[in-house]
């Protein structure tokens, strides 16, 4: 095949990767980022093919030697080792549906590359590429604009995952951070006055995509990426009045930053986005508190696994091994991270020295032959400015977030165009070849890459899709219909099919079931016990990948637990206190382990170790929700409960949602009595609401709650009362 054909074939496969972007297929596990891995996997494994049979046939075209290109191998080659000695082999080099960030999918980047740097050989082709990525930011942008707009003004609404086709305001961002430097080389490369005012309007757009993400990272890296620029140019200009002018812009862009945040507590910025921006940059951030939580886990990840880490993509485990209580007081709930939310970290704690070393050395080559490069006269002054600001941006906002593929995909674009500004000369030179006839070892790399390729397609793009499909379409069902039998069905058809991504799919029947196990009901008790089985095996089979996986194993703990409740099969029970054991000496200082293995212990009627066990949780952070419930409930049920356990009571009243948590029993009039004694009608009427929740048509109770109010000064709350009592006994009498 002519060379031109390859190279404008594989060209368009470059440009159409940035319609991963815009893939959000909710048919997938994971929709905002399964499709997009699998659409660029399979593109680019397409691409390899015509890149081999074209490097076959045309040697010119073969990448020249660069420390770029070995640096990548490096660094790829780090990230395969560090995969072999994984604590889970299968998450370090396949990855899960919620990341797809292994190893395998990861080296697809390296596929772009190559492309890349092989037939992207001309200014122009560079100019057609940017221009090609500002229109696909241009379009993330006006779809959250577009979408953020109707009856809220778009100042109000932050750039989050419901008007993101990327699942996440940082992956925006940092598409943003890219296309802005992209723009900002192709406004003052271009003399076309039609393409500046294109470029310009994609900047802009850009920048508002950029401010309603609203992330502090990416605000800090954009900050100093564009600072880098302005110095550059101002240092190297060699027209004083240029460099005069940009000195002048680089004092006033700082000194507008100092003067912004000085003065952020000013009345000025109340309720304003800059305000917001300004102020998020504070040591009681909470996302930013949370941070820090990961990156000591990272730190201390690094120190017992220093060399090559624990296995690349395995942050999960030192998270959850290094966890400490106190992350509570800045999020609960949340508290499961995969990812240390510093790329840095993340390659350090999990892939080791060695993997950062050469993560590193990719972009002390870029930054070698960019100087090299301006020395030589082979970069121009704009050249190295931008290029400088989009690395140390995109740096700077990898220290506060993880990679996305959209990201890797406009970083793998700005590593192959500083190969390209390097080697611009040679690159240019290659003359045009006039062979047209297929050669036997063109055809063979076409058969032979062919075939592999096909397999790969089949094996870990087709194949997994088909699971996450059938696997979601039968969660669904759960949830949809009172069907468990056509829904265990789906699940055993779908596992039919083994691919390495499984372990997220087996993971949903498990949360399917935990989260509404009623569902059972609809089965004959030997087909629920069926189910229940299929569930804890599958979770068993991931256990089998890491065993000592503590989110895995709580989750399995819940299952058999709820497989108990419904089969009273007493090794149900027993196997559930072994896996929550086993969480909580893998778990850190997780707080909900303890609460189910204190509810386990009372299922056996160990009200002391239960007791035990909740006192270990409240030592470990007293404040956590509903912690003084489940105590004062143990303490309750005895025949003379004590101060302690009344005061413990008292607590749990006041906290929000607490009577739901204490539930109702023989020690509610002992809490009534105490309550009207002391005169103390905030938690009476708490009482009182968890007593007529057992007897609704109660017309007694329903107006003690509503006198209760009034002495509380609430005639709001007591009319809604007496209300919805009338609605309740009426429909009664219907």
């Amino acid at each position: 095949m002519p060379r031109i054909w390859y190279e404008n074939i594989l060209k368009f496969g470059v440009i159409i990767s940035l319609v991963s972007f815009f893939i959000l297929n909710r048919s997938l596990y994971f929709p905002y980022i399964t499709g997009k891995q699998i659409y660029f996997n399979i593109l680019v494994e397409l691409m390899m093919v015509l890149w081999v049979a074209m490097v076959v046939k045309y040697p010119e075209l073969r990448p020249k030697k660069s420390w770029i290109t070995w640096s990548l191998v490096s660094f790829f080659g780090a990230l395969l080792i560090s995969s072999f000695f994984s604590i889970d082999f299968n998450l370090s080099f396949w990855g899960d549906a919620e990341r797809m960030l292994g190893w395998f999918p990861t080296v697809h980047l390296f596929g772009l590359y190559l492309v890349l740097i092989s037939v992207f050989r001309s200014r122009e082709d560079w100019t057609w590429l940017f221009v090609a990525s500002l229109a696909a930011a241009s379009g993330l942008s006006l779809y959250a604009i577009f979408t953020a707009t109707g009856n809220k003004a778009i100042g109000n609404v932050n750039m989050t995952s419901n008007i993101s086709t990327l699942g996440n305001a940082t992956y925006v961002a940092g598409v943003m951070i890219f296309n802005f430097f992209f723009g900002l080389y192709l406004f003052f490369q271009t003399r076309s006055r039609a393409l500046k005012f294109v470029v310009l309007t994609a900047i802009l757009l850009a920048l508002i995509a950029f401010v309603y993400a609203d992330v502090s990272g990416s605000q800090a890296g954009l900050a100093i990426g564009l600072l880098t620029t302005l110095v550059l140019a101002g240092a190297l200009h060699k027209d004083s009045q240029r460099r005069k002018l940009t000195w002048i812009a680089v004092g006033a862009l700082v000194l507008t930053l100092i003067l912004l945040f000085s003065f952020r507590s000013a009345s000025v910025f109340d309720g304003t986005r800059l305000g917001k921006i300004l102020r998020d940059f504070n040591s009681n951030n909470a996302t930013l508190r949370t941070r820090t939580y990961a990156w000591r886990a990272a730190y201390l990840g690094f120190k017992e696994y220093p060399i090559l880490g624990n296995g690349y993509g395995n942050f999960a485990a030192h998270f959850d091994k290094y966890f400490i209580a106190s992350y509570y007081q800045w999020s609960i709930g949340e508290e499961y991270f995969d990812r240390a939310h510093n790329n840095l970290l993340d390659i350090l704690s999990t892939a080791g020295l060695l993997s950062l070393l050469s993560y590193l050395s990719i972009f002390v080559a870029l930054f070698y032959y960019l100087i090299k490069g301006y020395r030589e006269g082979k970069i121009s002054i704009l050249e190295i400015s931008t290029m400088s600001g989009v690395l140390v941006g995109y740096f700077i906002h990898n220290l506060a977030v993880f990679d996305a593929l959209a990201n890797y995909i406009l970083l793998f674009f700005s590593i192959g165009f500083v190969y390209y500004l390097y080697n611009r000369e040679e690159l240019e030179a290659v003359k045009a070849d006039s062979k047209v006839d297929w050669t036997n070892q063109e055809l063979q790399a076409l058969v032979i890459c062919g075939l592999v390729a096909c397999g790969l397609i089949y094996n870990y793009s087709w194949q997994p899709a088909q699971v996450f499909a059938q696997s979601v379409k039968a969660a669904s069902y759960w949830q949809m219909t009172n069907d468990p039998q056509k829904v265990f069905d789906m699940y055993v058809e779908a596992f039919k099919t083994d691919t390495p991504y499984n372990r997220d799919s087996k993971m949903l029947v498990a949360s399917g079931i935990n989260s509404n196990p009623d569902k059972l009901n609809y089965l004959s008790p030997a087909k629920r016990k069926e189910m229940l089985d299929y569930a804890i095996e599958l979770l068993r089979e991931n256990l089998v990948l890491n065993p000592k996986d503590s989110l895995t194993l709580l989750v399995l703990s819940r299952l058999e637990t709820i497989a108990f409740n419904i089969t009273r099969d007493v090794t149900y029970l027993q196997a559930a206190l072994r896996d929550i054991d086993l969480a909580i000496a893998e778990g850190g200082e997780h707080i909900p382990p303890y609460i189910l293995k204190a509810n386990l212990l009372l299922m056996i009627g160990d009200k002391k170790n239960a007791t035990l066990a909740l006192e270990k949780a409240k030592s470990l952070y007293p404040a956590y929700p509903n912690l003084n419930c489940h105590l004062a409930k143990i303490g309750l049920s005895e025949s003379k409960p004590s101060a302690t356990t009344y005061e413990l009571a008292d607590s749990c009243l006041r906290e929000t949602g607490g009577q739901e948590s204490l539930g109702a029993g023989a020690f509610v009039e002992s809490l009534i009595k105490r309550y009207r004694e002391a005169s103390d009608w905030e938690l009476l009427v708490k009482v009182y609401e968890l007593k007529v929740s057992q007897d609704l048509k109660n017309k007694a109770l329903w107006l003690e709650i509503a006198e209760l109010y009034k002495k509380l000064g609430d005639l709001e709350r007591s009319e809604a009362v007496l209300e919805a009592m009338n609605q309740i006994l009426n429909s009664s009498k219907k």
